[in-house]
């Protein structure tokens, strides 16, 4: 099916379409997106944004015969308008929000599962803190405050498809980074 045909079904509803649509014109995007933005992070979420308002708003999106770029300017006006929010949140909560600011400490009240021993809890602890600083505010807001993501979004300012997206990438940047630490307490065991 042509960009355009896609583009029509789509507009009508039809979800296959939806998804071939942003399968297709995804690599294109994040690309651009990049250039913009330098922020994988930033370009990822716009992109989820761009493609949820599309979803929600198909009934009433214009024809359009050349789709990239009109995806092009919708994702540049979405960076825009974050890198905006960001800026404004970063002026005046400039020290909350430096990289260092947000690290998880260990309080024994806050583990209620007994079977962990307090050096493996330094170590989920260190392993948590090597993610990127929104990640583990996200994981801390979902996992220790236990907050909807719905409330998460409005803590954090994004909408609740992002913070999913957000909490599902420092979910499996923990895995990799848990599998790594076990790989090497297996080394240093074997070795011992």
């Amino acid at each position: 099916m042509s960009t355009p045909a896609l583009w029509n079904a789509f507009r009508a509803g039809n979800e296959q379409a939806f998804t071939a649509l942003f399968e297709e014109q995804y690599d294109a995007l994040y690309n651009y997106g990049m250039k913009l933005a330098n922020d994988e992070e930033l370009v990822r979420d716009s992109m989820q944004e761009v493609f949820q308002k599309l979803w929600e708003r198909r009934a009433t999106l214009e024809a359009v015969e050349v789709i990239k770029p009109y995806l092009f300017k919708v994702l540049r006006n979405r960076i825009s308008d974050n890198l905006k929010m960001a800026s404004r949140r970063s002026a005046r909560q400039q020290a909350y929000h430096e990289e260092e600011a947000f690290d998880i400490l260990y309080l024994p009240e806050d583990f209620l599962v007994a079977e962990h021993s307090s050096d493996q809890n330094a170590q989920l602890l260190a392993v948590l803190n090597q993610l990127p600083r929104r990640q583990r505010e996200v994981l801390y807001l979902k996992y220790f405050d236990e907050l909807s993501y719905e409330k998460i979004s409005e803590v954090m300012s994004l909408t609740a498809q992002s913070v999913r997206n957000l909490v599902y990438r420092a979910i499996s940047a923990l895995k990799e980074l848990l599998l790594l630490l076990v790989l090497l307490l297996q080394q240093v065991q074997a070795r011992s």
